[in-house]
């Protein structure tokens, strides 16, 4: 190696090598606030860079009108995009100051020849959708004018898709994709990272126009109708109020009665970033902040152990300042050291930020079709963390590097071992701040724990050991007697499983919000939610049953209904409710008060009506209670809904007890995340305490060998160090109360189900830092306590 690149390495590891086992403590913690912020930060990557891959995305837009019906003294409102013959007239005019395109969204069950069959988001759009986009793909080719017609289905897939299915965008070229009972060849594929114009909700699949309505059930697009947003990209130029304008004169129809069409509207698109963000990271930015706390802390620690090596090092520095050595060469050398440090910390801290995504991934939110978090550091993530890097090397140093530029060199000559009290009164300052931000942590991960506790605690009305579920979902072109056939096949076969005890099916899983049906009841003012339920349904989820009986199989279910005890209440307060007329219905029991979806209480009315097998277009829940561990079937019930159809895609498999932790996924986040930032802030602060008060004893010898000499005996000497370096950590827990009843109010306004601050959750976390602090000053309190007179005052 030259020359040049061994003196590099001395300035930037030579630290390493002259005090190996504080540069060891300093790295450690420097790598663990790297860590944390830089697996917080690749979990916001795809929102923060690039968040579609789309290039130019400001100037994408959506047009849309808000149109009011009014019929028979009722007012009814629904949003429209512009309408087919709008949209050809935009395309075909010349000079249009914007291109536009048609996207409907649609969950499509897909398979290979011989894989099994998966649900995805997919989306029916016009050839114009990729320009638009301003993307095309890397492989084969979009879609074409002809094919906004009718015409033979093709698809274009994501890259992550051809991945997953064929290894290889290039393997995924020509090849056939079942999707709804028919045949698609992949004709594209996407670049990387391109998922499709809606943040939220990703694509992996995009088809023909023309081939929708062979595809899927058979929509009625009426005149007047919700329908999605049209999609525009504005050329280069034009301003949006000058585009709104053009599409408003180009657009406007006379009213038809009974609609009353408002003016379109144009708004940008990706108004739903927040929302994409808070999908995968509850309150990502208060997240991100607490890991930057938790790198202020390391940073503090580390600057406070670097002032004490200065401290030892002054002499040195005395004497090449006084033969003349620049000020700006010294600030350079502990510059240098100081990045040498944080680049081993930003590897070390690289390393441990990868499990902790795939931590923070393990516990994301159980919700149908949802995107997974990528479990994988990006390359916008490194470079965040080479950033961090620059900026902690530059945080740490700089204060040590201008303190060893400044000293006088006859000072520091005369004064030997005397020091400047400034200098311990910063380091104290430091300390505090420790202490104040680690209470703050820690009591923050307190509290949130105690607000998960009482979650998980609370009674939803089921007995959830043992019960879990799967969903299924059909091809929409499929016939309700082929879906009535899967489910009740599947149902049984499950039934007659070892170990299962009862099993049904629904429309929905517990505590699920899929979507919400209304009834109206006789004599009751506002609707009821109504729930499709199966057979056994009560027994299946350990619901009691307070009145009559459930639905059975073998019997004609028409007109018959259920009630739970709120609307029981509700209708014959005080009276039976079971063999009652009402309206319609016929009531043949009465379930205990439980929760039916996530945003609703137990105590909610609830009709309960039967639902025929395989009644849903889209799909059902297959219900089943196990003796033992209900996972234990699931391999099994992979096989058993392959083999009754190829194109019956199996959506979820989850445990009842799974479902209901879901619910409080914004504290089990908040939880994991805060509770290794706390005990980490812990360790770090009582670090920084026991290596302040470690420079405080080597610094004070001779005063504690006089206090010996004079006849202070081994317990005032370890008491007085002790309470002198407990001094500082009062003074930061009086400090951190502070900063703790905000971080609680704070926390309380950014997650959701988390309780306002408590004393008992302010009072453990105070409890346990001095107790560590207490811990952090016995090892410098029996150093003291060791200081041999003869030797400290000769030394002196």
């Amino acid at each position: 190696m030259d020359v040049p690149g061994q003196a590099l390495l001395r300035a930037l590891f030579g630290g390493l090598r002259r005090r190996p086992f504080g540069s060891a403590v300093s790295i450690v913690m420097l790598a663990l606030g790297l860590g944390a912020s830089t697996a917080i930060f690749s979990m916001l990557v795809p929102v923060l860079g690039s968040p579609s891959g789309i290039p130019g995305a400001e100037r994408l837009v959506t047009l849309n009108r808000r149109c009011e019906m009014h019929d028979e003294g009722m007012t009814a409102s629904f949003d429209q995009g512009l309408r087919p013959e709008e949209v050809r007239r935009l395309q075909e005019a010349p000079g249009a100051p914007l291109q536009v395109a048609e996207s409907r969204r649609h969950r499509l069950v897909a398979r290979t020849d011989s894989g099994a069959p998966g649900v995805y988001r997919g989306a029916f759009v016009s050839a114009s959708y990729f320009p638009v986009m301003g993307v095309h793909p890397v492989l084969g080719r979009g879609l074409e004018a002809r094919e906004d017609r009718p015409c033979e289905p093709t698809v274009v897939i994501s890259h992550g898709l051809a991945q997953s299915l064929w290894g290889s965008g290039r393997q995924a070229l020509g090849k056939s994709l079942h999707t709804h009972g028919r045949s698609c060849t992949v004709v594209g594929v996407m670049p990387r990272g391109f998922r499709g114009h809606d943040l939220t909700k990703a694509a992996d699949l995009w088809l023909p126009l023309g081939a929708e309505a062979e595809l899927v059930k058979a929509r009625e697009y009426a005149e007047w109708g919700s329908t999605p947003p049209t999609l525009a990209r504005l050329k280069p130029g034009v301003t949006p109020a000058q585009a709104e304008a053009y599409v408003r004169a180009l657009a406007t129809d006379p009213p038809t009665a009974p609609v009353q069409p408002g003016p379109v509207t144009l708004q940008a698109l990706g108004g739903d970033r927040a929302e994409a963000l808070e999908s995968r990271l509850p309150a990502p930015w208060l997240m991100l902040g607490v890991a930057a706390s938790l790198l202020v802390l390391a940073c503090a620690n580390v600057a406070n152990l670097q002032l004490a090596d200065q401290e030892s090092r002054r002499g040195a520095f005395a004497v090449r300042l006084a033969l003349g050595a620049p000020r700006w060469r010294l600030v350079g050398e502990v510059l240098m050291e100081h990045l040498g440090l944080s680049l081993v910390a930003g590897a070390l801290g690289l390393a441990l930020a990868l499990p902790m995504v795939r931590g923070l991934e393990s516990i994301q939110t159980v919700r149908v079709f949802d995107t997974p978090i990528p479990t994988g550091l990006s390359p916008l993530a490194v470079a965040f963390a080479l950033g961090l890097v620059l900026l902690t090397a530059l945080m740490v140093g700089l204060l040590p590097a201008l303190r060893a530029s400044r000293i006088p060199p006859e000072q520091s000559l005369k004064e030997g071992a005397a020091r400047m009290s400034g200098r311990d009164r910063l380091k104290g300052t430091l300390v505090m701040a420790q202490v104040a931000l680690s209470l703050t942590l820690v009591t923050a991960g307190a509290l949130v724990g105690r607000s998960l506790q009482k979650a998980r605690s609370q009674d939803f009305g089921y007995r959830p050991v043992g019960v879990a579920g799967v969903r299924v979902a059909f091809p929409d072109t499929w016939p309700k007697a082929w879906r009535a056939h899967a489910v009740k096949t599947l149902r049984d076969r499950v039934a007659g499983l070892p170990g299962v005890q009862a099993a049904t099916w629904a429309k929905d899983f517990p505590l699920e919000n899929e979507g919400q049906h209304l009834s109206f009841l006789p004599g009751m003012a506002r609707p009821v939610r109504t729930q499709a339920v199966g057979p056994a349904y009560a027994a299946t989820l350990g619901i009691d049953l307070k009145e009559g009986r459930e639905f059975q199989i073998l019997e004609n279910t028409q007109g018959l209904a259920m009630f739970n005890e709120a609307l029981a209440r509700q209708v014959w307060e005080g009276q039976e409710a079971a063999g009652r007329p009402l309206g319609r219905y016929s009531v043949i029991g009465v379930m205990a008060d439980h929760a039916q979806t996530e945003s609703e209480g137990r105590h909610k009315p609830i009709l309960y009506v039967p639902m025929a097998a395989g009644a849903e277009a889209e799909g059902c829940c297959i219900l089943f209670r196990t003796q033992g561990d209900p996972e234990v079937a699931f391999p099994v019930l992979r096989e058993l809904t392959r083999s009754i159809h190829p194109d019956l895609a199996l959506v979820r498999m989850t445990t009842l007890r799974a479902q209901m932790d879901r619910l409080f996924h914004p504290l089990r986040v908040a939880a994991w995340l805060l509770g290794i930032c706390g005990t980490a802030s812990l360790v770090l602060a009582a670090m920084g305490i026991q290596s302040l008060l470690a420079f405080r004893v080597a610094r004070q010898g001779r005063e504690l060998g006089l206090r010996m000499a004079l006849g202070a005996d081994t317990r005032a000497i370890v008491t007085h160090v002790i309470l002198h370096g407990l001094g500082g950590v009062v003074l930061g827990l009086g400090l951190g109360t502070l900063t703790s009843l905000a971080a609680g109010r704070l926390l309380q306004s950014r997650v959701e189900g988390l309780q306002a601050m408590d004393v008992p959750s302010l009072a453990s976390a105070m409890g346990i830092l001095v107790l560590a602090a207490v811990v952090a000053t016995l090892l410098p309190a029996l150093c003291a306590a060791r200081v041999n007179p003869a030797v400290a005052l000769r030394s002196e």
